[in-house]
């Protein structure tokens, strides 16, 4: 009966670590501060200075949280920009004035998507982990010869067994889900606030901070980029070579 008692208090203490905290959290990483000394270009002209930089595997995955991985997988150039106003006319930057086809957000997003049934999978073997260890151990009085103990405790533990196999992915799915979703929200809010998805306001006296996507097919280490002013009305184009 002592055995028995522990290999509940096993498959409990179990059950705990298991299947509470599944899924992913995404933490917010700001963009590295761009400066004469780690940018690849810099101009000032009129009063605006232009500063860009490519970003290395490394930092791309780290920006994102470990998500930017998946961006390292594919052809993908990450450009950084940056453009500090010094005038007193606010400017705008615009996706149309790149002279580069980017990305959209919502290829990004895909790319760097969580998805619940990776989580499920992988605690689904975990249960069947566990599910092992605890048939192994009810099991032991059959092997050294105890009956009719040893059957009474093989049954038990084949139950307990087969519930954390059926019960593991489940729990888990349901909890994972709604942290795979929150995550993912967070992780898309993040990426479209560093990209240039639309149209960024440079007021006076500000620094702003911009991400490029582009396939590496399609990049160029040449292309020009266009501030305009409220009228779009250009202001300065600055010839950005890296």
């Amino acid at each position: 009966m002592m055995y028995i008692k522990h290999v509940s208090y096993l498959s409990l203490i179990i059950g705990i670590i298991l299947l509470p905290a599944c899924g992913p959290r995404y933490h917010k990483r700001n963009l590295k501060v761009l400066t004469n000394k780690n940018s690849e270009y810099v101009s000032t002209k009129n009063g605006i200075t232009a500063r860009a930089h490519v970003l290395t595997p490394n930092q791309t995955k780290t920006l994102f949280d470990g998500r930017g991985a998946q961006l390292t997988k594919e052809p993908i150039k990450v450009v950084h920009l940056a453009f500090t106003n010094t005038t007193d006319i606010p400017l705008i930057l615009l996706p149309d004035n790149i002279g580069l086809s980017l990305l959209s957000d919502k290829l990004i997003k895909e790319l760097c998507y969580d998805k619940t049934v990776s989580y499920v999978g992988s605690y689904a073997l975990k249960g069947l982990g566990v599910a092992s260890v605890i048939a192994a151990l009810t099991c032991a009085p059959l092997a050294f010869g105890v009956v009719p103990l040893g059957y009474y405790l093989a049954i038990a533990g084949g139950g307990i067994s087969g519930a954390i196999v059926t019960s593991t992915p489940v729990v888990s799915y349901v909890q994972t889900s709604k942290k795979v979703v929150q995550s993912n929200n967070q992780m898309y809010s993040d990426i479209t606030k560093k990209m240039l998805v639309e149209s960024k306001l440079i007021a006076s006296g500000t620094t702003q901070d911009c991400l490029l996507f582009v396939f590496d097919k399609l990049y160029r280490s040449k292309f020009a980029v266009t501030l305009v002013d409220q009228c779009s009305k250009d202001i300065q184009t600055f010839n950005i070579k890296l």
